[in-house]
């Protein structure tokens, strides 16, 4: 609430008219009014004034910037870590063990305790030919799905009758539907909206422990989103909380992939 919010609070309470308030607390009735319509600023010393004149007082006290998103922070920290939705849905993708994967985004930054919903995964994988064998496995054994990235895009589908390793046949799949190298990996559970990216990207992660299984995650340094300014504001202390403590909220530094 503004101070011409708290004045006229204050003034209703105590039942008094502008002129008579005005007159406890030694100021003009027109500047009153100026006060109560936010026309004017009240210092704080006839802030104070006013509100005593009327019966009332104001407390002060000194707050650290974004303690707000800190105490969510925090509070995510104290919870049990299966309770984050970004950690209960990797169930589904426990096989992408065999990936050279990490995870990005929202759901990384939730994965690392950040307060915010993410509704699938982020995730980059590393461009090789490894990855498209273990891809491509996961398809054939494990009924995952890997779909265009566009609307209503195609699905792979896997060909009958080709001597091509089912690797290869995949990743010339994928440059002809997905020629920016982004589709979406799904499963039972949940889906990912996947990239193609340099095997050094992909090597650049933390770990988290997770009741599923250790989850490669960007540092947050690295986590880039297009949110609105809250969770710009989150991921900033984050960053800054995660500079503070040297190891980052809920994470293990790790030198690369395994």
């Amino acid at each position: 609430m503004d101070t011409g919010g708290l004045i006229k609070q204050a003034r209703f309470a105590a039942g008094l008219s502008q002129r008579v308030l005005a007159e406890r607390a030694d100021v003009s009735r027109h500047a009153l009014s100026r006060y109560e319509c936010g026309n004017r600023a009240p210092s704080i010393g006839t802030l104070t004034a006013i509100l005593a004149a009327a019966g009332w007082q104001i407390r002060a006290e000194l707050e650290q910037l974004d303690a707000d998103v800190r105490a969510a922070i925090a509070r995510v920290a104290s919870e049990p870590l299966d309770d984050r939705v970004a950690v209960s849905r990797w169930v589904s993708f426990t096989e992408l063990a065999r990936v050279a994967y990490r995870v990005e985004g929202l759901a990384a930054a939730s994965l690392l305790g950040a307060p915010l919903p993410a509704d699938h995964y982020d995730l980059a994988v590393a461009d090789t030919p490894e990855t498209f064998e273990a891809l491509a496995g996961l398809v054939t054994e494990h009924s995952y799905i890997v779909e265009a990235a566009r609307r209503r895009g195609p699905k792979f589908r896997v060909p009958r009758s080709n001597p091509e390793p089912l690797g290869a046949q995949l990743r010339a799949w994928l440059a002809a539907h997905c020629p920016d190298g982004t589709f979406w990996l799904r499963c039972a559970f949940s889906e990912a909206r996947t990239r193609l990216a340099p095997p050094d990207d992909v090597s650049r992660h933390v770990h988290v422990e997770t009741p599923h299984g250790r989850v490669r995650v960007a540092p947050v340094h690295e986590i880039d989103v297009v949110a609105d300014e809250y969770a710009l504001r989150v991921l900033r202390v984050l960053r800054e909380m995660t500079n503070e403590s040297g190891d980052g909220v809920a994470q293990t530094p790790s030198p690369g992939l395994e």
